[in-house]
């Protein structure tokens, strides 16, 4: 018995579709509201990704700001306080 390709693929699609709870209609708009989720997660990731290589410089040098600041308030106070 030599089957085509072709009809083997088309007896496969019709077993599948006789079996399947789905119609192919739905099972059509299911995998495309899938790969719209996908989608969507790749564009969330991508964002927050840009968000935290944008964040962490920024942070570093507030918070090397705000060490400077601090040190060099406690310098000026304490040579204010004790060599007068």
């Amino acid at each position: 018995m030599d089957i085509s390709r072709e009809e083997l693929k088309a007896a496969l699609q019709e077993a599948i579709m006789d079996s399947s709870p789905m119609a192919l209609e739905d099972h059509v708009y299911h995998h495309s509201w899938i790969k719209m989720k996908i989608v969507e997660e790749q564009k969330k990731k991508a964002f927050w990704e840009g968000i935290r290589s944008k964040s962490l410089p920024a942070a570093i040098v507030a918070f090397v700001t705000a060490a400077g600041a601090s040190a060099w308030a406690f310098l000026t106070d304490l040579f204010r306080t004790h060599w007068k």
